[in-house]
């Protein structure tokens, strides 16, 4: 049997093409197991988040309304936020939800920690549950952040999850912690 060709490759030389604190963008010339030399490969530095599937005592789920300049429109997205340097996954999705909802619960159940765009980045999602959460202060958006709260009975999104057209589930990493959470329930909230 042949030796695989599957294999880490060797960075040779980077250099930032741009950087922010947002978002730094890396250029990579690498060897490849076989020997050969890579073309130019991009690297995207992304900071770590963690995103919350906040569940009512109604079984509705928290969905935050709110522009997202990648799309150049208004979504629905469950709460989210980047993970500060030094802080939990667990600590910053209890954060995020408090500043974008006012909601907060007791318990935060880690669903998984998956990299969203490993071709291009190591930036990883965590995904959370958090069930029988109730309104506890008023939201404290960061500056640039408009939200809207909007509750969605868990069925209708489940529903929504399966449609050719969503209403709400439009972006990958909703649907992913909201199928996590699905799997979580097991015929109960």
């Amino acid at each position: 049997m042949s030796e695989s060709r599957v294999g880490r490759w060797q960075p040779l030389e980077s250099t930032w093409a741009f950087r922010s604190g947002f978002l730094s963008i890396r250029r990579d010339r690498c060897r490849l197991p076989d020997g050969r030399l890579s073309p130019d490969m991009y690297f995207m530095e992304l900071r770590d988040f963690a995103m919350t599937v906040a569940v009512t005592p109604g079984g509705e789920v928290l969905l935050s309304r709110e522009y997202k300049h990648g799309t150049g429109d208004v979504a629905y997205t469950l709460p989210a936020g980047f993970i500060e340097p030094g802080e939990a996954a667990a600590a910053a999705a209890r954060r995020e939800l408090r500043e974008e909802t006012g909601h907060g619960g007791d318990e935060f159940e880690l669903l998984g920690t998956y990299f969203v765009f490993p071709s291009l980045s190591g930036a990883r999602g965590s995904f959370f549950l958090a069930r029988n959460v109730r309104l506890v202060a008023a939201p404290e958006p960061d500056e640039f952040e408009e939200i809207e709260v909007v509750p969605v009975p868990l069925e209708e999104l489940r529903r929504d999850l399966g449609a050719a057209i969503p209403r709400y589930v439009t972006d990958v990493s909703t649907a992913l912690g909201l199928q996590l959470a699905l799997a979580h329930f097991k015929g109960g909230v």
